[in-house]
């Protein structure tokens, strides 16, 4: 669905990491109450898709409760922020979406905000006279607003906010966040959340069964079948064996993986270095390294626990998993510019070997923006069913957050 001046309309086509910012203005607000984990809780349990909502920074929510441009309802007794500089939106990439907002706009001046809440708050806020009149105060002429809407709070989410814009008396238009390097049905801003369950092919167990990727990799190095650190090729590898420069130089890989989201995509996907590391030394974390010339020049890394990943949603996740399968969750695959295409398949297929030799069975799962899910899916499908050991349906998007931005008239 879209929205136009109040109006709900049909598309014409079909993010959270931690990002640092400098408080230069605006941090005079009084100290007040705010219980993060309480805060966490209670957005979690209005999250409906695969990516939480809110906050999801600690120091970002903090600091932001600290600015006197964010307002904050107290609701049960809990301190909500639910106007917030989008520069404290952990997920959002402050800087380009500040730029698309006053560059798409009527106007480059207003402030920036996010409405990082759920629809049920909202209508909440808007039987409070008080907040609704410092919501107005806020959002003047030129103001701009991001907000995003997924899963079953899609038609919701956009009825709740236009019913918001109403209460406030204000005139607002939408800024379009549309890509035109993605396919027309698809160039929307947004995150798809894929799926699909594999199943064997061929099952030579050589361990005797539940044991996982990386430890049937083990055994395979153990007889001589592959090496851990190849001149050249594949490898499995867990974070305790990255020595501190194999680290580095997979972190030089990894930091510009996402550089091209599209001019109009609002989300950032690049970590800094202490979230790479902590990321690969999650529990269940797994690593396909490619080497060409003993250097590394493609990886991907894996993860069977969903917890591990701040920003998804882990309840939705495994309730989407298909029966008596474990998640097999990737980010993404990254490698030297000209190689994507080059080392790509070797850097997965290898892992999904792994798999085909245990007895477990495993549901593949990852995200894929508006402009790569013309490609992706179709590359993970025909790379595990290549393999000739491990087959998979075409992957599904089970569920897709998308990003819109309106401004004040």
């Amino acid at each position: 669905m879209g929205l136009t001046e109040g109006k709900i309309i049909p598309d014409n086509g079909s993010t959270h990491r931690r990002q640092e910012v400098a408080l230069e203005k605006n941090n005079d607000r009084e100290p007040i109450s705010f219980d993060f984990a309480e805060y966490r809780a209670c957005l979690d349990g209005d999250t409906l898709g695969s990516r939480k909502i809110g906050l999801l920074s600690q120091e970002l929510a903090e600091r932001a409760c600290l600015d006197s441009r964010t307002v904050i309802a107290i609701i049960d007794g809990l301190s909500v922020p639910i106007l917030v500089p989008i520069e404290y939106v952990d997920g959002y990439d402050g800087e380009r979406s500040i730029q698309i907002a006053r560059f798409g706009g009527s106007t480059p001046e207003g402030d920036v905000y996010s409405l990082p809440v759920s629809f049920d708050i909202i209508e909440r806020l808007i039987a409070s006279d008080e907040l609704m009149s410092e919501l107005k105060s806020r959002l003047g002429a030129g103001a701009k607003l991001f907000f995003e809407h997924t899963g079953d709070a899609d038609d919701k989410m956009i009825e709740s906010t236009i019913n918001l814009m109403a209460a406030l008396g204000v005139r607002w238009r939408e800024i379009p966040l549309h890509d035109e390097g993605a396919p027309a049905e698809n160039a929307q801003a947004a995150m798809s959340f894929y799926v699909t369950p594999t199943h064997h092919v061929e099952r030579e167990i050589s361990s005797g069964g539940d044991v996982s990727i990386y430890d049937q990799y083990g055994e395979a190095v153990l007889s001589g079948e592959y090496e851990m650190f190849p001149e050249s090729g594949a490898t499995i590898l867990s974070s305790s064996d990255l020595s501190p420069g194999m680290r580095d130089k997979l972190w030089l890989l990894y930091k510009d993986r996402f550089q091209d989201l599209g001019s109009n995509h609002p989300i950032s996907m690049e970590d800094t270095r202490d979230l790479f590391d902590e990321l690969i030394d999650a529990q269940g974390t797994t690593l396909s390294v490619y080497f060409s010339n003993a250097e590394p020049v493609a990886f991907m890394f894996f993860m069977t626990d969903p917890t591990s990943l701040s920003w998804l949603n882990p309840d939705y996740i495994k309730n989407h998993l298909a029966p008596g399968t474990d998640l097999l969750f990737f980010p993404g695959i990254v490698a030297k510019a000209d190689g994507v295409g080059k080392y790509a398949k070797p850097t997965i297929q290898l892992p999904t070997e792994m798999a085909s030799r245990t007895s477990r069975e495993y549901t593949v799962a990852f995200e894929s923006t508006n402009r790569s899910s013309g490609y992706i899916p179709r590359l993970v499908y025909e790379y595990v069913n290549d393999s000739g050991v491990l087959a998979a349906d075409l992957p599904m998007a089970i569920d897709t957050t998308v990003y819109r931005c309106i401004e004040v008239s």
